[in-house]
């Protein structure tokens, strides 16, 4: 469907971006948690930043298998927006920066951009699916 995209980004503004995150761990099981903020990079749309503690669980998963998915849900009209990629933990200072700037809840967690306590995951988007309970059908897929 071709408005897939503008509507899974309709899903994630109505839930204010609180998703999960689902990683691999190191036995291959799937492991989820609930996340909140992730900012988009301004000059790579469907590029998302998630902050997190730079010693997680989640960091190490990642860093031995980079498949990832972000997973968003309406509850009040059951739509699910799943986002399909891979992770990395990134360094870059202006990322840094840029996650301090738009996460004002960041603030209580880490004492600046600079803090080595704060991880900061870069989540690609490789393909999305938008699951419409309503409209009764299979979900909608689209591979970017």
């Amino acid at each position: 469907m071709a408005d897939t995209p503008d509507r899974v980004r309709e899903v994630m503004e109505s839930v204010k971006n609180l998703h999960v995150l689902a990683t691999v761990d190191e036995d291959g099981k799937p492991r989820m948690r609930w996340m909140g903020a992730l900012v988009e990079d301004p000059d790579e749309p469907w590029t998302f930043y998630l902050a997190c503690g730079a010693e997680s669980r989640k960091m190490a998963q990642i860093g031995q298998n980079p498949n990832a998915q972000l997973l968003f849900s309406q509850t009040d009209e059951w739509n699910v927006a799943t986002l399909s990629g891979t992770a990395e933990a990134s360094q870059d200072a202006e990322i840094r920066q840029m996650m301090w700037d738009s996460i004002s809840a960041i603030h209580k967690y880490y004492e600046g951009p600079d803090d080595p306590k704060m991880g900061v995951i870069k989540f690609k988007t490789q393909s999305m699916e938008l699951l419409a309970r309503h409209e009764r059908r299979e979900p909608y897929h689209l591979d970017l």
